[in-house]
């Protein structure tokens, strides 16, 4: 659909032994790397010489998320397979377990980390859920192309009523101060940031399943908002970049780091095969998927729960902006033992 660099199919295009193949994949996935952090460099270029300040960073975001996300969905679906969409439910299936894992491992882990309640609950936010429906749309396409990125539109699309939910509940469990739930205020967010993306995911498969098709010329305009998606995703990840951290602070920001991209690919595993259990249909990429997604760094979306959950804000941020820093190293590296050793746990 939308014209990338596509890792996959580069690599199965060209076989190559010896030592330089091993060199012409060492270039090709080098390539590839350079295509994903150079719009997070530039965004936090950008952010260094003040053209763009604190405030413009949820703004971009917003428009991300409600203009050019729905696009990019009903671009990519629109024309997808019908036998795509038996991975929707094993999809689904897999990412509520994994929330579920990872919320209750951070809690499990908060006390461990720190006595310090603030620098705990700091923990808590930044690693109970990963960057699975915005930066992990973008490395699932790079990498995968648009049958990639399908598949993680499946995995992430309960991703909004899955992350409030999960992070209300951390809440809840975290502080004593009121023991009454937010409803209200959960469904109101849930309509804001949730409702689009569905409802135009469920439109896409209608009509794909249909065989209802738009004319050329709104299809192309369609595709040049679409193809805005993944660039302004990764360029919004470089402007949330802090890089000042407390001396005494390192050690939790260490803790929260690994946390979320190294030990987090356990709760994956254990996701995926749990889901594959449950749904024999699932298919190898969508397996794939999961694993590579399960490994993404914090949420950026995450300090959000700063505003219902008093705790340290160095703490989460600080977790934010190193895991997807180091994550230019481990994502490259998890892909590499998916399509390496993944076979073992297929």
């Amino acid at each position: 659909m939308i014209e990338t660099l596509n890792l996959s199919v580069l690599l199965k295009c060209e076989q190559y032994t010896g030592a330089y193949g091993d060199i012409r994949e060492r270039m090709v996935i080098a390539k590839l790397i350079f295509a994903i952090n150079f719009p997070i460099l530039l965004g936090y270029f950008f952010y260094l010489i003040g053209v763009f300040s604190e405030d413009d960073i949820p703004v971009l975001r917003r428009f991300v998320i409600k203009v050019t996300v729905p696009f990019i969905i009903f671009v990519n679906l629109v024309k997808a397979d019908v036998e795509l969409m038996h991975q929707i439910i094993p999809s689904v299936t897999a990412f509520i377990i994994m929330t579920v894992l990872f919320t209750t491992v951070s809690i499990l882990l908060a006390p461990l980390v720190s006595r310090d309640k603030k620098d705990s609950n700091g923990f808590c936010i930044g690693t109970f859920v990963g960057n699975y429906g915005y930066l992990g749309w973008g490395v699932a396409f790079y990498f995968y192309g648009d049958a990639g990125f399908s598949r993680s539109v499946f995995f992430s699309m309960l991703f909004w009523p899955a992350f409030l939910l999960s992070g209300f509940i951390m809440t809840s469990i975290r502080s004593k101060t009121d023991s009454r739930f937010p409803w209200k205020k959960l469904a109101q967010l849930m309509m804001e940031n949730g409702l689009i993306p569905i409802v135009v995911l469920i439109i896409a498969l209608s009509m794909s399943a249909g065989n209802i098709q738009l004319p050329d010329f709104i299809m192309k305009s369609m595709k040049s908002i679409a193809a805005l998606t993944v660039p302004v995703i990764l360029f919004t990840v470089g402007l949330s970049f802090r890089l000042k951290i407390e001396k005494s602070k390192i050690k939790v920001i260490a803790f929260g780091v690994i946390t979320r991209i190294i030990l987090s690919i356990v709760p994956g595993i254990i996701a995926m095969l749990i889901a594959a259990a449950l749904f024999p249909s699932m298919d190898t990429l969508t397996k794939k998927i999961i694993l590579l997604i399960a490994t993404m760094p914090s949420a950026a979306i995450s300090p959000f729960f700063t505003e219902y959950l008093t705790s340290n804000r160095q703490i989460s941020s600080g977790i934010l902006t190193f895991s997807t820093m180091f994550s230019v190293i481990t994502i490259p590296f998890w892909y590499w033992m998916i399509e390496n050793y993944g076979h073992y746990l297929f």
